[in-house]
């Protein structure tokens, strides 16, 4: 996976959070204290956004981080090993 597809995932799952909590661009922006601007050239994957506004954004969203990095598209499957390895203690399998 490329970092633009991952931006681009990222940049609906954040606008379809926003949508469904509600919110306009100008409200989820005075919550994290950025512009609105800056939230639509996140949204429509024109700009990144630091991490820090990332995780801001989940914060206000309700997004646990790893959610707002998935893809919409694909059905997850929790029965592999590594991933009961990481739900059961929380570090990465050796």
């Amino acid at each position: 996976m490329t970092t633009e597809e991952v931006q681009l995932i990222y940049a609906e799952n954040i606008r379809r959070r926003r949508i469904e909590k509600g919110l306009t661009q100008e409200q989820l922006a005075e919550k994290i204290g950025m512009s609105p601007k800056y939230i639509s050239d996140i949204e429509t994957a024109r700009k990144p956004g630091s991490l820090d506004t990332i995780i801001q954004i989940g914060n206000v969203l309700d997004y646990e981080m790893y959610e707002i990095f998935l893809p919409n598209s694909k059905t997850l499957s929790y029965d592999s090993k590594r991933t009961k390895q990481l739900m059961t203690t929380g570090m990465s399998p050796a």
